[in-house]
C-alpha cells in the first residue's frame, strides 16, 4: 500500500540511498570485471562489464523520478 502523501524527507532519503547503492554497485562491477572476464576466459568482456556497471549508477539516479512520474 502506498502513502497518500509523501514527505520531501522520504523522497530525499530514497534518492540518496539509491545514489550511494548505485555508486557501490558500480565500483564492485568495475572492480570485478577482470575476474569475471577471466572466469569465462573472454578478456573482451572486461570493458563491456565495466560499461554495463555504469548503468547501475544511472539507474540509481533516475529511479525515484521515474517512480514519481508513474505515481502521478
Amino acid at each position: 500500500m502506498q502513502r497518500a502523501n509523501l514527505d520531501e524527507e522520504h523522497l530525499d532519503t530514497a534518492f540518496w540511498l539509491n545514489i550511494f547503492t548505485g555508486i557501490l554497485l558500480t565500483i564492485v562491477g568495475i572492480s570485478f570485471s577482470g575476474v569475471v572476464a577471466n572466469l569465462f576466459k573472454q578478456p573482451q568482456l572486461e570493458p563491456l562489464i565495466q560499461f554495463s556497471a555504469l548503468s547501475l549508477l544511472v539507474g540509481g539516479m533516475t529511479s525515484i523520478q521515474q517512480a514519481m512520474l508513474r505515481r502521478r
